[in-house]
């Protein structure tokens, strides 16, 4: 049982770990469509807000100049549907998430032209991460 246990902390460091790698490639990427395009571009991001120490991507999404708005969401107080939702029950559609999740709103000027995020809009989002809970 203990060597079950390890080799399960040893695969969760492992995704973890290969999680940020690939959202710090996410963040950059997105700087570069947005930055590159002239066409309107407008992206809602939801990460793990990973601030101890904090993950690369979310100090390079805080510092972008295209953030228009972001906002944390507490562990436990929100939800998401699974993937596999089609599969299982109703009630077995959402699952809670046990971490803190970090929202980022990204436009480029063209795209926040089209699409301006607005308090209300920010708000909508907000409601429909803990629409399940209530």
């Amino acid at each position: 049982m203990k060597n079950q246990l390890k080799e399960h902390r040893k695969e969760q460091t492992k995704v973890r770990e290969e999680s940020k790698v690939n959202l710090q490639k996410l963040s950059r990427q997105l700087g570069k469509l947005l930055g590159n395009s002239t066409r309107p571009l407008s992206f809602i991001i939801f990460v793990p807000d990973w601030i101890d120490p904090p993950a690369e991507n979310i100090v390079i999404l805080n510092k972008s100049e295209y953030k228009k708005s972001d906002f944390v969401v507490q562990g436990g107080a929100h939800s998401y549907v699974k993937g596999d939702q089609h599969l299982v029950s109703q009630e077995d559609r959402f699952f809670v998430l046990p971490f803190a999740t970090h929202v980022y709103f990204l436009q480029n000027e063209a795209g926040a032209k089209k699409w301006p995020v607005t308090e209300s809009r920010v708000e909508a989002i907000k409601r429909s991460l803990e629409e399940r809970l209530s």
